[in-house]
């Protein structure tokens, strides 16, 4: 990768400082495996807009990884969405995206500038925002007939450039998934005179309010607005952890409101944590490499 200058900083950090050669060394590689895929441009976009562009060749490895036929950019509509996986006759649309913490009052702050919480709130609406957009991105990719209506879509999100962008426990609901499913933090319900556990789940929460007064709906994979979104897949995967060993689990939320052709069946990604919806409750479970 050739050194362009000052560029985005998390690149520059990477590429000049000798402590990063190891980080160096496996983005070559996944950059290597992606070139033969991408636009003509990707290096200069790697170096500008290094976030995005490191989650797309990661998104892509992992896929291929996989068994995933991806069609290279020269084969198809260069306006069109980041990836496409061609299969027998049909195409799986992806679009990738590392929101970042953001700004004005709704931004999350950086790890010291909190007041000691993680600002949950902030993050879901992050990834909210992120969905949003590749919804609106979906609609003029579908006006413009670069993508069909019946085609599955699915919105690749990694939040590694928002601080404590990833959950920290693996019991709780991911920020990703309650970006657009109601569920909240953990809760319980205790008996006030024998301290018995009468429930516990996860609150229940539509909306997240901005500091604006201005509430955000949270539930939009169960509305029937967002169909056109297969569902979402995300990961932890950042480039200062990058492990030789080879490419970290992808998971997958489907969307509930995604039929007939839009709907993926479940496993098809075989990595990872899967997410559905049956009977109004969230359900997951983990998809073993090879199985």
């Amino acid at each position: 990768m050739t050194n362009l200058g000052q560029g985005d900083p998390l690149w520059s950090r990477i590429n000049t400082l000798p402590d990063y050669e190891v980080q160096r060394t496996n983005l070559l590689v996944l950059r290597e495996r992606y070139l033969p895929l991408a636009d003509a441009n990707f290096d200069t976009e790697l170096y500008l807009n290094f976030g995005s562009c490191f989650w797309e060749m990661y998104l892509a490895c992992a896929l291929l990884d996989r068994g995933l036929p991806l069609l290279p950019r020269s084969q198809r509509d260069t306006a069109g969405p980041d990836l496409c996986i061609q299969g027998d006759g049909n195409r799986i649309w992806i679009e990738a995206t590392a929101p970042r913490a953001g700004k004005g009052t709704d931004a999350v702050p950086g790890i010291f500038e909190g007041n000691g919480w993680i600002p949950e709130s902030q993050i879901v609406l992050r990834y909210r925002s992120a969905v949003e957009e590749k919804h609106k991105r979906w609609l003029k990719y579908v006006d413009s007939g670069i993508v069909s209506v019946d085609e599955p879509f699915l919105v690749a999100v990694n939040g590694f450039q928002i601080p404590d962008g990833n959950n920290a426990f693996p019991d709780e609901v991911p920020y990703q998934v309650q970006s657009v499913i109601p569920l909240g933090a953990p809760s319980v319900t205790i008996d006030r005179e024998t301290g018995e556990v009468l429930r516990q789940g996860f609150e229940t929460r539509w909306h997240i309010r901005k500091k604006s007064g201005v509430q955000v709906s949270i539930g939009v994979f169960l509305d029937d607005a967002y169909a056109g979104i297969s569902g979402l897949l995300f990961s932890a995967a950042h480039p200062l952890y990058l492990q030789q060993s080879g490419i970290a689990p992808l998971s997958h939320l489907h969307n509930p409101k995604a039929v007939g052709t839009k709907a993926l069946p479940r496993g098809w990604v075989q990595v990872g944590m899967e997410y559905w919806v049956e009977e109004n409750q969230l359900l997951r479970c983990p998809l073993q490499v090879g199985a």
